[in-house]
């Protein structure tokens, strides 16, 4: 049976939730338990907080922490005042956090747990004076989990109110390619009805005593509707981790029994792999979701036959789709999990347009993705143009993305036609390393970022640079990127050129330097094997 679309909010949900199950276990994290009548009452109370730091409907307020109770909480609170949540990578550096605040026009900052050996509060000082609608940083700690008085009840409640389902719920940033991030809208329409089919699709359910496992980062589309709407929408308990661990995930899932798990395919490899998987019980895990990444049949056959699956669905989605667009179903077996995306979720319908002619491809036939339905953006944040040419002259999406329908309706993913690098499920804008990249010497000409096929990461990063003969040390230049950006954008291999192959327009030959780069990368990993 199709799950109806629903029109809710999440202080719809989590009251809901509150009031018909108080005592069950809602969020798991650092060994605690929370049930959602605490969740409720401590969303409650820093609500109240918000509201005397004059936080209102579409007031934009940015969150910068890994993940935690506390994230998850002033989140929530943040939803129950209709104000626009914007969650920041917790890798990013002054640079990249600046350019976040500015483009979403932030006015609040709230600081929760840092990654390791970062400093946020001087990071969010010194990029403050070029952030002119940054009117305030505030430091976040877990609030009480007490009931409001009558008045402050009675507030709370006209607010919730006047927050309705099309209204945004969040702010998602996503990588481009030739552009900065874009600043993607999603209303709580699209997240809880995008969680509401694609659980549905898992089987996921509260009456089968189904515990969720998403080490996914919130500040993500996946960890968003993957993690928090995954919880709101079924009630289900949800094990919290800061960041993802693989013996500290395998640990938790046989502590806690989890029998769901959301987990792009690098982490899943990671949990396969483990040289301690074995030491743990893990036969609670029933299902399994992935998507952000292709998988080949026998590295997915590994990971179900090491981790246990009974079922497990492979998917393919965007940030601009709230994610999932597709997944496989719950029956299919390993090989068809791997063959396609599946099939469109509900109420969500896709089609293939050839770019050039512009008509609707048969089925077979490669083409870009185009999908249409209540998972599609309100669009992207201040910029008109950008959302005009998203969309079709019919109201389709364009993906930017090649693919293919079978008779069947299925999907199939050909590729993708930005330069996007996909590294351990981290979408990483080439673009953005190679302005830094540029700045670091006079002597670059030319850089060009691309990804190169690498075992469990997906891709790896090589900066392509282009020199005016000058001699460039390339240990400084990684070190100079990864002083600059979140570090995981920082190359691992450097390749330098005297000039790059060029198309005949007279464009760089991205498929060209990829192969360089390839080849680079693959002598390299020769060297490091030869005996010495």
């Amino acid at each position: 049976m199709t799950p109806p679309l629903l029109e809710l909010t999440a202080a719809q949900l989590l009251r809901g939730h509150a009031a018909q199950l108080p005592d069950e276990t809602a969020y798991i994290f650092d060994g605690q338990r929370y049930t959602w009548q605490q969740t409720e009452q401590l969303a409650e109370q820093a609500a109240m907080e918000l509201l005397a730091l004059d936080v209102k409907k579409n007031t934009h307020v940015a969150l910068w922490s890994v993940n935690s109770i506390t994230l998850v909480v002033y989140l929530l609170a943040a939803m129950k005042l209709g104000a626009v949540p914007i969650v920041i990578n917790y890798s990013y550096r002054a640079y990249e956090l600046c350019g976040v605040l500015q483009r979403s026009d932030a006015e609040l900052l709230l600081l929760g747990e840092p990654k390791k050996n970062a400093d946020y509060r001087q990071l969010a000082q010194t990029v403050q004076p070029d952030c002119p609608r940054l009117r305030q940083i505030v430091q976040l700690h877990l609030p009480s989990a007490q009931p409001l008085s009558e008045a402050q009840s009675d507030t709370l409640a006209q607010l919730e109110a006047a927050v309705t389902c099309q209204d945004t719920a969040c702010i998602t940033f996503t990588s481009g390619t030739t552009k900065l991030p874009k600043p993607v809208m999603l209303s709580y329409y699209n997240l809880i009805n995008n969680a509401r089919q694609f659980t549905a699709r898992m089987h996921v359910e509260r009456s089968r005593g189904d515990v969720l496992m998403a080490p996914l980062p919130l500040f993500h589309s996946s960890g968003m509707t993957g993690m928090l709407f995954h919880s709101l929408v079924t009630g289900i308990p949800t094990v919290l981790q800061r960041m993802f661990r693989a013996e500290q995930a395998l640990r938790d899932i046989e502590a806690y029994r989890v029998s769901v798990l959301m987990a792009v395919p690098s982490m899943l490899e990671l949990l396969a792999d483990d040289p301690n998987r074995a030491q743990y019980d893990l036969s609670s895990l029933r299902v399994g979701q992935s998507s952000g990444a292709s998988i080949t049949p026998e590295k997915l056959l590994r990971i179900v036959q090491n981790l246990g699956f009974r079922h497990f669905l492979m998917g393919y989605g965007q940030t601009e789709c709230s994610p999932l667009v597709t997944t496989t179903l719950y029956e299919d077996d390993l090989v068809t999990a791997t063959a396609t995306v599946g099939l469109p979720l509900p109420h969500v319908e896709l089609r293939i347009q050839d770019p050039s002619s512009g008509a609707v491809c048969a089925a077979d036939q490669t083409g870009e993705i185009q999908v249409r339905g209540f998972n599609t953006m309100q669009g992207y944040y201040r910029a008109d143009r950008e959302n005009a040419e998203k969309y079709t002259a019919d109201g389709w999406l364009k993906t930017t993305d090649l693919g293919w329908l079978d008779k069947t309706g299925r999907l199939h993913f050909a590729a993708r036609s930005s330069e996007i690098i996909i590294r351990h499920g981290e979408n990483i804008s080439p673009a953005e390393i190679e302005a830094v990249a540029g700045q670091f010497s006079r002597d670059i000409l030319a850089v060009k970022a691309v990804g190169v096929p690498e075992p469990v990461v997906q891709e790896e990063i090589a900066c392509v640079v282009q020199t005016n003969g000058a001699s460039i040390d390339p240990d400084a230049l990684r070190a100079y990127i990864k002083s600059v950006l979140a570090s995981y954008k920082a190359p691992k291999y450097v390749v330098f050129v005297k000039e790059f192959p060029m198309t005949a327009t007279g464009k760089i030959d991205q498929a060209a330097v990829k192969q360089l780069a390839a080849d680079y990368a693959a002598a390299q990993k020769r060297k490091q094997e030869e005996p010495t």
